[in-house]
């Protein structure tokens, strides 16, 4: 059997009154590894550390992206990485391994710093069109490795690039990105564009750990196609008296507009005020009360179209009335049920009374939700209690609740809540589509 490779040895001295006395630390890369040198780097600028190789290269070191390694073991370990044709560190995740019959096998990551000027490759001016998947790419010179997120992450160097708009001054910090290397084996960045980017030209300087690079060319950021988050809606309106439309690309020479509507009132049309790139509002009438609504976008005339699909509910807009009101998204039966690669709930306003009801509903901090059913023609309320403890059968994590209809509730046309009685009592804005029993 093999022994494990010690990361420290812990050595009992004695045993009084629980003390005991540690033993020196004795790191992997010690354990296995007696000697490296890399031709070019003074023996000083290699380190080792726990699991990790640190090596820092001189401002002249002649060997470009390679890493000319020549290694000495310990014991009975030996080298399993190929080091015949070096080691090309240049943007890229290094680990060195070596293995044992005796003890463990074992891997340790080298990070690699040179310390000539970083450099940004010359391409061109650059244009980036705001969007969801938009990216600034840079390609580099003496960029070093690059170590996953997750890896040694104290020691991992961090990206900023800062982009200034000639024009105004404004700035832009980009710090998300991802990294990889071409065919060349240069360091190639891809940094997300946020999608509340200015259009303009734009100058760039990059920041890598405490290394400085001027991007030596413009980068031009455009506007794009429209996108607008306009599926549904959802606020308070203790909070708040704005119904708020985020996305992209808005441009102010568009007419933007919202019809909203529910069993209860008719269709109603206002026109959005355009606030920026990124939002339109709209300032609520007071004849839209707090409800349970279907909205629907229209740009320059024509309705936005957004995706849907047959589990999404008719009504996707909510305005409560306080933070802590039960919300009440739809109501369907058992055999609406539609069994697919996601399975859903469709979504009814016909109710057969010889099957349960089964609400989509929501309060917080409460497990036991009943279903609140007004008689539109006599008024009459009927408080109906859930048959089962809260389920799940939909793949993106919903729970629901069925209800038995009592023989007492007779058939015709319902407003439907959803009602919480621990204290403090408190019932949900209607559902915005009258139901019918039958």
């Amino acid at each position: 059997m093999k022994k494990l490779l010690p990361v420290f040895l812990i050595l009992f001295l004695g045993c009084k009154k629980e003390e005991f006395t540690l033993a020196p630390v004795v790191s992997y890369v010690d354990f296995s590894i007696k000697e490296l040198r890399i031709a070019g780097v003074p023996d000083g600028n290699i380190k080792f550390g726990g699991t990790s190789i640190f090596v820092t290269l001189p401002a002249d070191y002649p060997h470009g992206n390679v890493l000319k390694v020549a290694i000495k073991t310990n014991r009975d370990f030996v080298v399993e990485t190929d080091l015949s044709n070096g080691i090309n560190f240049e943007a890229k995740d290094v680990l060195l391994s070596v293995a044992s019959p005796t003890f463990s096998n074992a891997s340790f990551r080298m990070f690699v710093r040179p310390t000539a000027p970083l450099k940004v490759i010359p391409q061109g001016a650059r244009d980036v069109t705001v969007g969801a998947e938009a990216y600034v790419s840079l390609a580099f010179q003496n960029l070093g490795t690059i170590s996953p997120h997750g890896a040694d992450y104290v020691t991992r160097d961090k990206l900023k690039v800062t982009l200034k708009n000639a024009a105004s001054g404004d700035t832009i910090v980009l710090e998300k990105y991802q990294v990889g290397h071409d065919s060349l084996d240069r360091g190639i960045v891809m940094l997300n564009l946020p999608v509340t980017a200015s259009a303009g030209k734009y100058e760039a300087e990059v920041q890598w750990g405490n290394r400085l690079a001027k991007v030596p060319y413009p980068i031009n950021i455009k506007y794009g196609k429209l996108a607008l988050d306009a599926k549904r809606w959802s606020f308070d309106r203790s909070k708040t008296d704005k119904i708020l439309v985020s996305g992209y690309n808005i441009y102010p020479d568009s007419k933007y507009e919202i019809l909203i509507e529910n069993d209860f009132m008719p269709l109603r049309r206002y026109q959005l005020t355009r606030d920026s790139y990124n939002l339109l509002s709209l300032k609520l009438p007071g004849e839209i009360k707090s409800g349970n609504y279907k909205a629907q976008i229209l740009v320059d005339n024509k309705p936005y179209h957004v995706s849907t699909y047959e589990g999404d509910p008719a009504t996707n807009l909510l305005i409560n009335s306080s933070e802590n009101q039960p919300v009440i998204s739809f109501v369907s039966q058992p055999s609406l049920l539609i069994s697919s690669g996601c399975n859903y709930y469709k979504p009814t306003n016909t109710i057969s009374r010889t099957q349960d009801i089964v609400s989509k509903s929501w309060a917080a901090g409460e497990s036991d939700i009943k279903l609140k059913l007004v008689n539109r023609a006599t008024r009459k309320a009927f408080l109906l209690t859930s048959n089962n403890p809260r389920f799940n059968v939909m793949c993106f994590g919903p729970t629901f609740d069925q209800y038995t209809i009592p023989k007492e509730v007779p058939n015709g046309e319902y407003e439907i809540y959803s009602a919480v009685e621990s204290a403090p009592v408190r019932t949900s804005e209607p559902l915005g589509q009258i139901i019918t029993i039958k």
